[in-house]
């Protein structure tokens, strides 16, 4: 993924997603909440304007290419590690695990910025299936969220990860709920 603000706002991913609505997908887009310059850094993004220019430029690119279509955004992906993004295992110069507290005003913040600029956009709030703490003190809040995210697949926890079998079966039972499909089509 596009880890750095100047990667993300000149990704060319932005520009072809009316592609997909011409093609007659629904469409899910990643955003990073925060990037590497400032991994971690969740309590300077809710406390300070620092953060709101880049999303506001994302927000306003892709309204441009999305118009009043439907978009899930998927804002921070995979929360519960690994990434710049992350509330854990964030390799960033903010507390890891984050404060629960500066996690979700960020999350919040940047999440109405979107919901502001795009007027038919659903946010995602997504985790990995594996995770080792309470979700629910990082859970942005239902004004934030529209949609809760769970990927399903290579969930690593020190002691292995899930097997694809396991990982198929999730996507059969409906489980990930980021399955993108055609309209009409089915996901048997």
């Amino acid at each position: 993924p596009a880890t750095t603000w100047a990667k993300f706002q000149t990704a060319s991913v932005i520009n072809s997603i009316s592609n997909y609505y011409n093609a007659g997908y629904k469409v899910t887009m990643t955003v990073p909440l925060i990037t590497e310059e400032s991994a971690g850094k969740f309590g300077e993004c809710a406390n300070t304007t620092n953060f709101e220019g880049y999303h506001r430029t994302v927000a306003n690119r892709i309204h441009t290419e999305v118009g009043d279509n439907v978009i899930y955004l998927r804002l921070g992906h995979e929360a519960t590690g690994g990434y710049p993004w992350s509330y854990r295992n964030h390799d960033g110069a903010g507390p890891d695990p984050a404060d629960p507290t500066d996690y979700k005003n960020c999350w919040n913040k940047i999440s109405h910025i979107y919901k502001a600029a795009i007027p038919n956009v659903k946010m995602v709030w997504n985790h990995l299936k594996s995770h080792t703490l309470p979700m629910e003190r990082y859970y942005p809040g239902d004004d934030a969220v529209d949609v809760i995210g769970i990927d399903p697949y290579d969930n690593c926890d020190g002691t292995g990860c899930v097997n694809s079998e396991a990982s198929g079966r999730s996507l059969r039972d409906g489980t990930n709920l980021q399955l993108a499909l055609r309209p009409g089509s089915t996901d048997s």
